[in-house]
């Protein structure tokens, strides 16, 4: 009888160890759980950059939320500050929504490729030194030049001598 006492006792530890467990999983897919926010559900701008449109994945709980590998909150600023990203204000935060993210990541020109910032690029000239080719090359067209005006000028002299 002590045996089947011992055994019910045993399942019954299993079976109260196995609800703590199915409890913690049940806290686990909740806090991993995707959110997609509504088109036109207001995004707080750091939250923005973990939408999956960016290439993140958000989660129901803000904390658990990851970021895309290629925007960051940055980027979005900088966007919204080219007026390429449509921004609301409230209460001195930005946000954005999924349907401006949408907009902002299919405008594109006529190639159908996505407009790159015109950035100012100023190029710098250095001076160049030149091959062993190019100074021989310099030279023989100076010894060149010469030699014709040099004939030019002998040309002239015996003209002016001849005609007198």
């Amino acid at each position: 009888m002590n045996d089947l006492n011992d055994l019910a006792q045993s399942v019954a530890e299993v079976v109260a160890r196995s609800k703590i467990v199915r409890g913690n999983v049940e806290k686990a897919r909740e806090i991993l759980k995707t959110y997609t926010p509504a088109e036109n559900e207001l995004i707080h701008i750091s939250r923005a950059a973990c939408h999956p449109l960016l290439g993140g994945s958000m989660r129901k709980d803000k904390k658990n939320d990851v970021p895309g590998p290629t925007f960051s909150q940055n980027s979005l600023r900088l966007a919204i500050e080219k007026g390429d990203l449509v921004c609301i204000w409230k209460k001195g935060k930005q946000f954005v929504t999924a349907a401006a993210i949408r907009d902002w990541l299919s405008r594109s020109d006529a190639d159908g490729e996505r407009k790159q910032s015109q950035a100012k690029v100023i190029s710098i000239a250095t001076p160049t030194t030149r091959t062993t080719f190019e100074k021989q090359r310099g030279s023989a067209s100076v010894a060149n030049a010469s030699a014709k005006l040099l004939d030019l000028s002998n040309m002239l002299k015996n003209k002016k001598k001849g005609g007198k």
